[in-house]
């Protein structure tokens, strides 16, 4: 049993139903659960996930931190398990919240299936609830589109992805360089996966560079999927 004092202390941005609007699983409909806290500091961050006094639990406001366990009643006293697709785990970055997810995923059992969408960079804390989660969402992180250190040796060496619970995401922009998405298709073919979902930063993406681009992908055998940011276009969380 995870300590109570983080359990007991968990601060969360914001809980709401809404589409997913990135990756694999775009339109899928989720209960998305963001808690609050990054250590990544990705430059051009799009997604507020900052400490907050009050968050809205769909439309109820509450006051930061709770409990997991206040959290899971609310969940299944919504009565909205039966009407989603997953419950998505969220930030931020939501392995800086690992025993609450845990938690979560313990007490609701299989009422429903499990996405988690990380930075890919504390793989280690996934590894100890990976076999818990139905669906993983990894990003690769790119120096030239966030400013930091890329994160494709880390994932390299994190053994337990499967290609079929897990898919990569890549965030491209026009300072995409040809010798980092060479890094990231010799990593795709190390870890045995054949297709990949690009976004581009701020849906804002020159045609033909992202044709070239995906073409590279197509070209070394891997399934190259463009995925707009859904939610952004179509105005919805």
């Amino acid at each position: 049993m995870p300590p109570l004092n983080i359990l007991n202390n968990i601060n969360i941005s914001e809980i709401f139903i809404s589409l997913q609007g990135e990756g694999k699983y775009v339109g899928a409909r989720q209960l998305f659960i963001r808690f609050s806290g990054c250590d990544i500091n990705c430059k051009g961050c799009d997604t507020d996930y900052s400490l907050r006094d009050n968050f809205y639990f769909i439309d109820e406001e509450y006051k930061n931190p709770i409990s997991a366990d206040f959290l899971v009643n609310k969940i299944n006293n919504k009565d909205i398990l039966e009407g989603i697709h997953s419950i998505s785990f969220t930030g931020g970055e939501p392995l800086l919240w690992s025993e609450a997810v845990e938690f979560i995923i313990d007490r609701i059992g299989n009422k429903t299936k499990y996405f988690l969408e990380t930075s890919g960079f504390h793989l280690d804390i996934l590894k100890k609830i990976y076999d818990k989660l139905d669906i993983v969402s990894l990003d690769i992180k790119l120096k030239s589109t966030f400013g930091i250190d890329d994160n494709i040796d880390n994932l390299k060496r994190a053994e337990f992805i499967e290609n079929n619970k897990s898919y990569f995401k890549l965030v491209i922009s026009d300072k995409t360089k040809s010798e980092e998405l060479v890094k990231v298709i010799k990593l795709l073919k190390e870890k045995d996966f054949n297709e990949i979902y690009l976004h581009s930063k701020n849906n804002l993406v020159e045609f033909k560079l992202l044709s070239d681009i995906m073409e590279m992908f197509y070209n070394s055998g891997i399934t190259c999927y463009y995925v707009p940011q859904m939610h952004k276009m179509v105005g919805i969380k």
